[in-house]
């Protein structure tokens, strides 16, 4: 559910996520791009108490995850609390480093938790132990595994390196040449320039015939 944070502005907005008709998470996002801290937030969150008309029901402490960037329109290296998948080109789809989850107690007088959010970040609050596990792989869990499934079907030939070392190719420039043998290719599988042995020698004898005929008329 939108929480309308900070009268609906864009930059910053809130959700929350209920189960059972209780509310469990809270999604906080802070889209300014400003790595100078300048405008850092802090968001307060309130269940229930003054001016909600209902019973105050804040936790005593809160998790929470970060999902972080150096810009908002950064591409690589971004980190889920604290781990990441790598940069450009690095990812094996394993999240890498130690997971990081905070702790911030809340203010039982105010009944609020003060949550930082950098600028920018994304803040994901737990507010139950439950919903943190719920969250959370099993422990034990196998972090990666192998892969029967076959990717590359095509040009799976091989030759023997030593062979292929001292080998004469196709000839060279004038050799022969079948096209390309690419999947897709316009030439795929076909020979170019194809021609029929003899057939330049006996267009010259007809057209020297012609000459001599043509001479002596």
């Amino acid at each position: 559910m939108d929480l309308n944070a900070n009268n609906g502005e864009n930059l910053t907005p809130g959700y929350v996520v209920y189960e059972d008709g209780q509310p469990t998470r809270v999604l906080l996002i802070n889209y300014v791009d400003d790595p100078s801290g300048g405008h850092d937030i802090t968001a307060r969150i309130q269940i229930g108490g003054e001016g909600t008309q209902q019973p105050a029901a804040n936790p005593p402490q809160v998790r929470v995850k970060y999902f972080e960037a150096p810009s908002v329109s950064f591409k690589g290296n971004m980190t889920w609390a604290g781990q990441t998948l790598g940069n450009h080109f690095e990812s094996d789809g394993r999240l890498k480093g130690e997971e990081v989850i905070h702790t911030i107690q809340c203010d039982a007088a105010t009944n609020q938790c003060a949550i930082p959010l950098k600028a920018p970040s994304l803040a994901l609050v737990f507010l139950t132990d439950a919903a943190l596990q719920n969250s959370s792989p099993q422990e034990g869990a196998t972090a990666s595994f192998e892969t029967t499934y076959q990717t590359r079907v095509r040009h799976t030939a091989t030759i023997d390196q030593a062979v292929l070392s001292t080998s004469n190719g196709r000839g060279g420039g004038t050799g022969h040449r079948i096209g390309s043998t690419s999947f897709g290719s316009i030439g795929n599988g076909v020979a170019a320039n194809l021609s029929v042995p003899g057939t330049s020698l006996l267009a010259g004898l007809i057209v020297g015939i012609m000459m001599v005929l043509n001479y002596g008329r």
